[in-house]
């Protein structure tokens, strides 16, 4: 019995508290840039099993009936026929002639002249609200409402933006996502207006952005605003067709309005950053025009021979929009990725999620259309090293064994005895008094060894980075695309580019080096007890020349202490969690702003203490440029809030007294 009960796959757990459910889907997930980011896309088959119980009213008959007549095999079309009784009438098992019929009598009258109230089971529709869940469910935006787009292509994964990969921590090497149609006005409506992806911008948890363009999009995006960047009139006006084919309604009805070039002669040429500033003008419209300051991730130390003085407005660094127009900076992941304070979270506290969404959709379209163009290519040539770089590298590689006999030496107090010896007499008379210590301290020494050789190898490691990177790069910034990566926040780190063209450093295990046998030995190609910083784990060699089969070893021991690592933590985080939550999760926020369980007990008389929410005060926290930006785009609050001078009136804050408050 208590078998069938308990754990996971029990009664309680697998049967009650979760179930089994009718329409949903769940498929592999694919990119799709050209979806919005508030869309997902579903295959053709999927929106013809999903239904929606549609009411029959005036206002929908026509197309109902138009539904009904198409059938189960026509899409779109329906599926059932539902009675005022609640009796389903299957479309499947009903041919033409007697669908058309009953699509005639889907508006008809009872004996006392009542409406019957029919119910139609149409098919999932373009624009319909579908609930996506990536499992783990670990936070409240792993399950968001999105659009439905229906794709008419032969493949059948659902298609996501990757700027809700963040959110859902999804990628695209065999992912699979559900879909959850609701089955009610009132759930529609909730879905729409407060579980839609654009209205998850920010985190509940510290009111961080939760969404922003990633990877290509990013290096894309720092390619198309940096300086040098000139586009043709053909060109321009492109990139501005593809940012202004994402508007609907009224946005699509209003005139574009474009920017005069920047260079007249010898040709009439445009720069990336009015392609930006376009789509800025034309997202805003009629709205009071933002401006901001920010900071780009690519440093200005980064460009030709890094001799722009930090800060200066000379740089590219510092981001300047002045009405809607950016006049300075590139755009880069902290800009338009994730990340606090970026232009992406301005216009989300501006002008709000609508327009923050669109402006996310629309960009990542030109971004997608001009890396089409221009191309992006990392090749063997952004890897190498400048002659003299390659032989600076070479002579701190091959002191290294001398500085690690001379380190160890002192720290063994024997350097005196020693200094007028050869470095192989040196190294032996290092390697036997290493044993002696050993020996003597049962291996307790060990740790203190690790430290002071890890203190010798480590300014080592650090000098040769110096010397290669950034500037022993036989191709230099922005056009070396593997440094374009990196810097823009694109993908990738200073650890692999370092991996890739100096060296591999230090393998730790545990925060130590590679530990020794009982023979004194790390591998059996090293000598016992050998002060040689290679025998440690040090790995001189890089990925571009390729690694020895001792350093592969030793990469492979600390890669795979990483992969356990994750494991372990995993699980251990997920029951964690589980528990917390179990205990959490009846907890609801009343509208005095108390919490209560549900029972109706207190827990807290005010949400917070302070009864602050979170995800909406994160330009609030008092620091001088967060005001400095509120009073720079103060038109645009107003506007907002409708602050009018009625309104200031009938609340008396235009006062006198209200001012010295």
């Amino acid at each position: 019995v208590r078998q069938l009960l308990e754990h996971k796959e029990g009664l309680f757990r697998m049967n009650m508290m979760g179930k089994r459910v009718n329409f949903a889907a769940r498929s592999v997930i694919a990119p799709d840039p050209y979806i919005d980011t508030d869309e997902v896309g579903v295959p053709l088959p999927f929106a013809k099993e999903l239904c929606y119980p549609e009411p029959v009213t005036a206002n929908n008959i026509k197309l109902l009936r138009q539904l009904v007549i198409n059938g189960r095999d026509t899409y779109p079309g329906a599926c059932y026929i539902e009675n005022e009784k609640g009796q389903l009438t299957d479309l499947r098992l009903r041919n033409a002639g007697q669908r058309e019929a009953m699509a005639k009598m889907l508006l008809t009258k009872d004996a006392n002249g009542n409406i019957k109230s029919k119910k139609v089971w149409r098919n999932l529709l373009e624009g319909d609200i579908l609930l996506v869940n990536r499992q783990p469910t670990l936070h409240k935006a792993s399950i968001m409402a999105l659009r439905a787009r229906i794709l008419k292509s032969k493949r059948q994964t659902i298609r996501m933006h990757y700027s809700n990969c963040n959110t859902f921590n999804a990628d695209f090497d065999g992912d699979e996502i559900n879909l959850h149609f609701p089955q009610g006005e009132l759930a529609r409506s909730e879905a729409y207006n407060i579980g839609s992806a654009k209205y998850q911008y920010t985190s509940a948890k510290d009111g961080s952005p939760l969404r922003g363009l990633i990877q290509d999009h990013v290096a894309s995006g720092f390619l198309l605003t940096k300086r040098d960047t000139f586009l043709t009139r053909q060109d321009y006006n492109q990139l501005v067709f593809t940012a202004i084919s994402g508007f609907d309604g009224k946005q699509r009805e209003r005139v574009v309005k474009t920017l005069p070039p920047c260079i007249l002669k010898p040709a009439v040429l445009y720069t990336g950053k009015q392609v930006v500033s376009s789509l800025l003008i034309n997202l805003v419209g009629d709205l009071p025009r933002m401006n901001y300051d920010g900071n780009a991730q690519v440093s200005d130390k980064a460009w030709g021979e890094g001799k722009i003085p930090a800060g200066s407005p000379l740089g590219e660094q510092l981001v300047l929009v002045q009405e809607c127009e950016l006049l300075r900076g590139v755009l880069d992941k902290s800009t338009f990725g994730a990340k606090n304070y970026s232009l992406v979270h301005a216009i989300h506290e501006l002008y709000g999620v609508d327009l923050c969404s669109k402006f996310l959709s629309c960009f990542g379209r030109v971004v997608t259309s001009y890396f089409q163009k221009r191309g992006f290519t990392c090749s063997m040539e952004d890897l190498v090293l400048v002659d003299e770089a390659e032989k600076q590298r070479r002579d701190l590689i091959d002191h290294a064994l001398e500085k690690a006999v001379d380190g160890l030496a002192k720290y063994l107090s024997i350097e005196e005895e020693i200094k007028n010896q050869s470095l192989e007499e040196r190294r032996e008379a290092v390697s036997k008094e290493l044993r002696r210590k050993y020996i003597n301290s049962h291996g307790q020494v060990g740790p203190e060894v690790d430290n002071v050789m890890k203190s010798i190898v480590s300014p080592i490691s650090s000098e040769i980075f110096k010397v290669c990177l950034p500037h022993g790069l036989l191709v230099g910034f922005p056009e070396n695309s593997f440094s374009c990566m990196i810097l823009s926040g694109a993908k990738g780190s200073n650890v692999n580019q370092t991996q890739v063209s100096c060296a591999l450093g230090q393998q730790e295990l545990e925060g130590r080096r590679v530990p020794m046998m009982v023979s004194g030995k790390t591998l059996p190609s090293f000598r016992a007890y050998d002060p040689m910083p290679r025998a440690g784990g040090w790995v001189s060699d890089r990925f571009l020349t390729g690694i020895r089969p001792q350093e592969y070893y030793f990469h492979c021991m600390a890669g795979r202490e990483g992969l356990v690592d994750t494991a372990v933590k995993t699980s251990r985080s997920g029951y964690l969690q589980r528990c917390i939550i179990k205990h959490l999760e009846d907890l609801t926020v009343q509208y005095d702003y108390s919490v209560r369980n549900s029972d109706g007990v207190v827990i807290q008389t005010l949400y917070g203490d302070d009864g602050i929410d979170v995800g909406k005060v994160k330009y609030l926290t008092g620091k001088a440029s967060q005001l400095d930006f509120l009073a720079k785009n103060s038109s645009i609050l107003v506007y907002k809030y409708g602050l009018t001078e009625h309104f200031l009136q009938d609340s008396g804050l235009n006062t006198e007294a209200a001012a010295i408050k």
